[in-house]
């Protein structure tokens, strides 16, 4: 809300307001889909995620110009966000960033619904690439608790 004051202000047409916050959203993702995937596989991954997201047109044209579709900006968003928890969660190992990642992921299934399969695929994407990150396997299997958990507590209430 606080990003669609400044964006109202400029722009008096909902259509442009639309048009701006499914951009500064989509901006948001692919950052934080590059640093993830700069984290996991270096930097030729990273481009190439945002060559993937570029491509795919329901990010870029769907997501800037389809207004009846205003729920998945919301996810983006919140995706964003969960990716960043995830990434702090992943620079140092402590159980409370852990639960941390866990509950933004379960607000992000709380948007939409779908989350739940990026959330599965970041949990094993921690458990493959432990070696990458310095993560024995106990340690890795217990980040995965928590984070199930933390999951598993905050979508409880949506059930």
């Amino acid at each position: 809300v606080f990003l669609l004051l400044p964006i109202e202000m400029v722009f008096q047409s909902p259509y442009y307001v639309y048009s701006a916050f499914g951009a500064l959203t989509l901006v948001g993702l692919m950052i934080s889909v590059f640093y993830l995937m700069k984290r996991l596989g270096g930097t030729v991954a990273a481009h190439v995620s945002q060559l993937m997201i570029l491509i795919t047109p329901a990010f870029t044209t769907l997501a800037s110009r389809q207004v009846t579709i205003l729920s998945y900006l919301l996810l983006f968003g919140v995706v964003t966000f969960s990716i960043f928890a995830t990434l702090h969660s992943w620079l140092r190992a402590h159980w409370k960033r852990d639960v941390f990642a866990g509950l933004s992921w379960g607000i992000a299934f709380l948007a939409r619904p779908e989350v739940v399969a990026l959330f599965g695929i970041g949990v094993l994407a921690g458990l493959v690439f432990r070696r990458r990150l310095g993560v024995s396997r106990g340690q890795a299997a217990r980040r995965m608790l928590f984070q199930a958990s933390a999951f598993l507590a905050s979508t409880f209430p949506a059930s």
